[in-house]
């Protein structure tokens, strides 16, 4: 059987500095996070990923194995959306995050 890869896109950001506006996962504002619309999308994306037990209804999608989010850089890209849109997912499935690697050394 062949291995399934799901892409997914990072959650809602800030547009422009003004609401809505980023917060981090302690609610407070942070440049880089995402919105509260974000951070909801990302939970809501649990539910079809994460087979949850005694429901005769598996994940709608294949659930990951292994899960991959490009790393903040100290100069370069600084938003943490990519792992926080995974860091939902990653508790229910108990699954670390990998995010060796930053966006510009992705090709």
């Amino acid at each position: 059987m062949l291995p399934t890869v799901t892409i997914l896109r990072h959650a809602e950001k800030e547009l422009g500095g003004g609401p809505p506006l980023g917060t981090d996962r302690a609610g407070r504002r942070g440049p880089g996070s995402r919105t509260v619309r974000g951070w909801t999308r990302a939970g809501a994306r649990v539910e079809l990923l994460w087979p949850r037990p005694g429901n005769s209804n598996a994940a709608v999608a294949a659930t990951p194995s292994h899960l991959f989010a490009a790393r903040v850089g100290e100069t370069t890209s600084q938003s943490r959306r990519p792992r926080e849109t995974l860091e939902p997912l990653s508790e229910h499935l108990r699954t670390p995050i990998d995010d060796r690697f930053l966006k510009s050394e992705i090709d």
